[in-house]
């Protein structure tokens, strides 16, 4: 089971915020249409790295607190975010390694210019390597994520994604792997977190038992 611990000063002040905002939240006499909804919010708008992480925590609250509001469990799910203060460092460190192929129909010089420019705009988790001839039993070897190319490859016969650059990799090139690469980076961390590498997630194992009645 794979867990992610939290300081104790970040567990103890975890725990004040959530009997404060519980407190506060009990004593209300209107409880619908808070105007200034935070929780509700960043549950809404939050990218996070993994989505179903406020599910995940929310089936925590729900163990806990079975009898409580969408208010509170959403008030919940903001505070364990955002206060546990060693989760996305560690989360990081568990991090998988997108493999990505460049290959070019000029030459090699050009291939690594665009690898150390990919390696500029994403210096985390991505493994670039260049392809000098491309073949579809030499990309299914390599375990390619992704195969970025200045040329069409519409005759190559293989299931790892192809994305069309520019020969200089262009700001709309590098906007749009952003988005790619962050799409197979959530995916691969699902299966590694939830059916591989560290069986079944257990990240709330160390989270605080809040003493409310």
């Amino acid at each position: 089971v794979f867990t992610i611990s939290m300081t104790e000063s970040a567990k103890k002040n975890m725990q004040l915020k959530l009997m404060n905002g519980f407190t506060f939240y009990q004593k209300l006499i209107f409880k619908g249409g808070l105007l200034n909804d935070v929780p509700l919010q960043f549950k809404q708008r939050t990218l996070f790295i993994i989505n179903r992480l406020p599910e995940i925590i929310q089936r925590t609250f729900e163990k806990y607190f079975p009898n409580e509001d969408e208010w509170m469990a959403n008030y919940f799910i903001y505070i364990i975010i955002t206060h546990w203060d060693t989760f996305i460092p560690n989360m990081l460190k568990k991090a998988p390694i997108i493999h990505v192929g460049i290959v070019v129909e000029t030459d090699i010089e050009h291939a690594l210019y665009l690898k150390n420019k990919l390696a500029y705009y994403y210096p985390f988790n991505i493994d670039a390597m260049l392809i000098p001839d491309i073949t579809t039993e030499r990309i299914d070897n390599k375990k390619l994520d992704i195969i970025l190319t200045t040329f069409p490859l519409h005759e190559l016969s293989t299931t790892t994604k192809i994305i069309s650059i520019n020969h200089a990799l262009s700001k709309q090139n590098v906007n749009d792997l952003y988005s790619s690469f962050g799409i197979f980076f959530e995916k691969k961390l699902e299966e590694k977190l939830f059916s591989g590498e560290f069986g079944n997630i257990s990240i709330l194992d160390e989270a605080p038992r809040i003493p409310i009645q």
